[in-house]
């Protein structure tokens, strides 16, 4: 499927920084991060329908934007190499805007697009939604510990690890108003995931343990609905670890597009 054309219509706000993300999912979860933040003034999310429209849905979208962030999964042990690849295809997608890209030397995969003939420039980011190791111990007896690490990673892959933090599933529960243990519904996901390792189904990604999450605290519906409600229910020392990082890019970006600031340590 193409990605989605953009025009100059009402649908396309200018002079707003612009996150892109894979699908609608992260859509979802991003928006519920920005709101849990207080960034959703000036701020668009828009879904490139899969990674491989990233560049293209980039082109048509940055002659608008005051700044652009990609979000997007990756593979945590080829994550320089698809980030070059990403780079690559975003400069092969804008040479008909007859445009430089240049890198932010002071920030970690940062750009700047500068359209030659327009006297404009603007920044972009390419974050990667990795799962740094700290990250991937589960509680489930070393049974389902090992299979995050071979997962490629992404939002929901940093959602499901907070799934398992015991705060959470509680404020998950009281959501719902559900008189339980968040320690035997923790217990209850292990077993299950467990017994359906033992009859050989595979689980080669966040999704099946996700959707797992939202049943047993009676969260449904899309994964990014299970996900919003997730990142709601985070304390805020689990909304900083995982989404810090996130926030204070956005927060430069909006920044940036107000007066030229050093941009934020990763």
């Amino acid at each position: 499927m193409s990605a989605p054309t953009l025009t100059g219509s009402s649908d396309t706000p200018s002079g707003r920084i612009w996150i892109i993300v894979e699908g609608p999912d992260d859509k979802n979860i991003i928006k519920k991060i920005l709101e849990r933040s207080g960034l959703t003034q000036d701020i668009e999310v828009r879904y490139a329908e899969g990674f491989a429209n990233i560049p293209q849905t980039i082109s048509q979208t940055a002659r608008y934007a005051a700044g652009i962030l990609v979000i997007f999964d990756i593979d945590r042990d080829q994550i320089e190499a698809r980030i070059q690849n990403l780079y690559h295809s975003i400069w092969e997608n804008m040479l008909k805007e007859n445009v430089s890209i240049e890198r932010m030397p002071t920030i970690m995969f940062g750009y700047i697009i500068k359209f030659l003939n327009r006297r404009k420039e603007i920044p972009l980011i390419l974050y990667p939604a990795y799962i740094p190791d700290d990250f991937l111990a589960q509680p489930c007896a070393g049974i389902f510990d090992p299979l995050p690490a071979t997962w490629p990673h992404g939002l929901l892959d940093l959602i499901l690890s907070a799934s398992f933090d015991i705060v959470t599933l509680e404020n998950l529960l009281n959501r719902r108003k559900i008189d339980l243990d968040a320690a035997k519904i923790l217990n209850k996901i292990c077993e299950i995931l467990v017994l359906l390792q033992r009859q050989g189904i595979s689980i080669s990604s966040a999704k099946l343990p996700l959707s797992l999450v939202g049943a047993l605290t009676h969260h449904y519906g899309s994964l990014g609905v299970v996900g919003s409600a997730i990142v709601e229910a985070m304390s805020e020392e689990e909304f900083q670890r995982r989404f810090g990082t996130l926030v204070r890019l956005v927060q430069w970006l909006k920044k940036q597009a107000q007066s030229p600031k050093e941009p934020p340590s990763s």
